[in-house]
């Protein structure tokens, strides 16, 4: 086989040998991947459970406040205002709690709260008349409170971002005498929420939890999500036709998944999606840059290149091998060439040698036969020349040996007598 042929077939198994590295490679890689993002989707349902315990634990202890206030009026020595937030502020835990009492009832949605004002440490007042936070306020059970989860919005006292939790409650007008309804308002701000989830730190540092309702608006806001619409922004930088749009819009809002989408850097990055159990028309998101779950194939690109220069190694440490070999085998060659030139010229040299003398016996025998009258001397010589023909017959297929191999021998047609032929072996005998 030609060493071209060897080398071209070495180069196609290193090729397939590569060929299925890279395969497998990147199946591992994909594989890799997919545990990734699982463990992504994991991670999310741990945050939902968290943020979900969080708005339940919190609200909950509103249901507390407003039940306390509440058997105070139904006992019939019912707490105005100010006793109500006194009661509150001392309950409350934490300073960085806010409680507010606001009257529906009132136009400018004035109240009063457990904290001074920033500017006044003796003012005690609250107005939310700017902020639209309560939307309908039927929205709000009188038996057991909702979480009104409009918006992230602004503490009108510190200028905070915060949640309220909410629950009615009846308070004593000391105008009228009467008992009037309040809404009682637990106010924290959104960076507690944001502390609850900082176990993420070390193993996904980059990620940024979210809040949105049904129509994409957010309670918490990731700082990655530049616009105040969850479902704005993906329409900014993602290609999507109404169709695909609807469909991201109902797999969000459907239950756990990942979803990929474009930042606004141009940037991949990777959304995981749950709806709040405890509120079935909010749903937390959890983004990250996909190169964050993503595989570093590094390694996996110095193996390829390691075994990549073991291979070719191999294939050079084979070609000086075959190199070697064959030079043992050109001069092997050219020992049996010069061997096998030498027994043909041996050959042809002894039987031209042999073959001289042997015309001259069988011509003298020709004469003894010609000149001799008795028969016993004339068969001794018949049997003479029968001998030395098969003799001289010989010798001549020891010519014929050196014109095979020189490509010279011709076949020729050539009659004979069967009778005498037989006669031949037998004096032979």
């Amino acid at each position: 086989m030609k060493k071209s042929k060897i080398i071209a077939i070495n180069l196609l198994i290193i090729a397939l040998i590569l060929f299925f590295i890279i395969q497998y490679a990147n199946t591992k890689m994909n594989e890799s991947n997919r545990n990734a993002v699982e463990a992504f989707e994991k991670m999310t349902i741990s945050a939902e459970q968290i943020v979900t315990n969080y708005l339940l634990d919190e609200q909950h202890l509103c249901d507390i406040w407003a039940n306390f206030i509440n058997r105070s009026a139904d006992a019939g020595t019912p707490m105005t205002a100010e006793e109500a937030i006194s009661y509150i502020r001392k309950a409350k835990i934490s300073p960085s709690i806010y409680g507010h009492l606001i009257f529906p009832e009132d136009p400018n949605k004035n109240g009063i709260s457990t904290n001074p004002s920033l500017t006044d440490q003796d003012d005690y007042s609250v107005s939310y008349s700017k902020i639209n936070l309560f939307g309908d306020p039927d929205n709000i059970s009188k038996e057991d409170g909702v979480l009104n989860l409009t918006r992230a919005y602004t503490n009108p006292q510190n200028g905070v971002q915060s949640i309220a939790f909410m629950n009615y409650v009846k308070v004593l007008d000391e105008t009228t005498g009467e008992l009037k309804e309040a809404i009682l308002m637990r106010v924290e701000a959104v960076s507690t929420l944001e502390d609850k989830l900082v176990f993420f730190n070390g193993e996904y540092d980059r990620v940024e939890i979210s809040l949105i309702n049904k129509d994409g608006d957010y309670l918490v806001h990731g700082k990655s999500l530049k616009n105040s619409n969850f479902f704005e922004y993906y329409k900014s930088y993602n290609r999507a036709d109404s169709t695909g749009y609807n469909n991201m819009t109902k797999e969000i809002t459907s239950e756990l998944g990942t979803m990929k989408m474009l930042n606004s850097k141009g940037e991949e990055c990777i959304i995981s999606h749950i709806p709040l159990k405890s509120l079935k028309t909010w749903y937390l998101l959890a983004y990250i840059p996909a190169r964050e779950l993503s595989t570093n194939t590094v390694v996996d690109w110095l193996l390829l290149g390691m075994v990549t220069l073991g291979l070719l190694g191999l294939l050079v440490f084979n070609y000086i091998i075959l190199m070697a070999y064959n030079i043992k085998l050109s001069e092997a060659a050219e020992a049996a060439n010069q061997a096998n030139e030498a027994k043909s010229h041996f050959l042809s040299t002894m039987s031209h040698d042999i073959r001289t003398p042997m015309n001259a016996i069988l011509g003298l025998n020709e004469m003894v036969l010609r000149d001799s009258h008795e028969e016993e001397i004339v068969a001794y010589s018949e049997s003479i020349r029968t001998a030395g023909k098969t003799l001289l017959g010989i010798i001549n297929d020891i010519l014929d040996f050196s014109k095979i191999e020189a490509g010279k021998m011709d076949i020729h047609n050539a009659d004979y007598n069967f009778v005498l032929m037989l006669n031949d072996l037998v004096n032979m005998v």
